[in-house]
């Protein structure tokens, strides 16, 4: 069986509130990632504009979580009714990775996968 998401969300997207929790999700501009086999850690930093977003007044998972999404450590998160919910804008992003430790081969001799 399929695994999907459905959202029935108010009917005009808003600019985020400030401190909200959507504004911390759409705006949360840098990721980290490590590459063990290498000794390797990554800063990653993501531009694009401000996103409005679309407040679900409902959400609900509908399919088996464990395959293929994350495995059995968040079935039980994707099975619970969410604490929140809503669809963002979107837009075109740029990410800009950085090398913030190594310890090991020349981590430039790979290519870098986030998986």
């Amino acid at each position: 069986m399929g695994a999907q998401s459905n959202l029935k969300c108010k009917a005009n997207p808003n600019s985020p509130k400030d401190g909200s929790e959507e504004q911390f999700i759409t705006e949360h501009y840098w990721g980290y990632a490590a590459q063990p086999e290498m000794a390797v850690a990554w800063s990653i930093e993501f531009t694009h504009p401000a996103w409005r977003v679309w407040t679900a007044r409902q959400a609900k998972f509908e399919g088996d979580p464990s395959r293929p999404l994350y495995g059995e450590e968040l079935v039980a998160v994707f099975k619970r009714t969410p604490n929140s919910a809503f669809l963002a804008e979107g837009s075109a992003v740029t990410c800009d990775a950085r090398i913030v430790r190594s310890k090991g081969p020349d981590p430039s001799a790979g290519p870098f996968i986030h998986q």
